[in-house]
């Protein structure tokens, strides 16, 4: 009876150590799984030639910022990737905006922006761009523009917070919508 409470207790044991060892080794493949989803976001941006597959439609531009900007608010990479991240959007912008808004000084206010999400644990859980039917066109002094919202959510915790952006395109000479500037109308958060 003792040999058999011995052998039941040892094979217990065993389980234990068993199960342990296969809790272990799955939490850090599950890990490792969602760096890799993280790491191919970032090279999936990247990746994006502007110049072969530029965004049609003043939506699909603003889709497209909206999918960098949550990139670089949320996930983690390196330097190199942070300023071409930067590089790709500061491409969707209009001369005009880019001129306003010189390479260097623009890295150094997007890096801080950034950080003060960053450092306040924020988080883009999720954007919305205006329907296709939900963008304003109109013509000005010989250019066309286009008017449309991405709502952008925020997460901290369980709170969420929508921060409103109105974007103004304008079509250049090649045809492409560039972003010319937009407008926040941001909750107190």
């Amino acid at each position: 009876m003792k040999n058999l409470k011995a052998i039941v207790l040892f094979i217990m044991i065993i389980a234990l150590v068993l199960g342990f060892f296969y809790y272990i080794s799955n939490i850090k493949e599950r890990s490792s799984s969602e760096e890799a989803v993280r790491a191919s976001r970032v090279t999936e941006t990247l990746m994006r030639n502007l110049d072969a597959r530029y965004p049609p439609t003043p939506k699909e531009v603003v889709r497209f910022f909206a999918e960098i900007t949550q990139c670089l608010y949320n996930e983690d990479y390196t330097d190199q990737d942070f300023n071409e991240l930067g590089m790709q959007l500061y491409r969707l912008y209009d001369d005009e905006l880019a001129e306003n808004n010189p390479w260097e000084e623009y890295v150094k206010e997007l890096r801080l922006d950034i950080d003060s999400y960053r450092n306040r644990e924020f988080t883009i859980s999720s954007f919305l761009v205006s329907s296709a039917t939900d963008v304003a066109y109109f013509q000005d002094d010989g250019f066309e523009y286009a008017s449309l919202h991405c709502l952008f959510t925020l997460r901290k915790g369980t709170d969420l917070y929508q921060l409103d952006h109105q974007f103004l395109l304008r079509r250049g000479e090649n045809g492409r919508w560039k972003i010319l500037g937009w407008q926040k109308e941001e909750p107190e958060i």
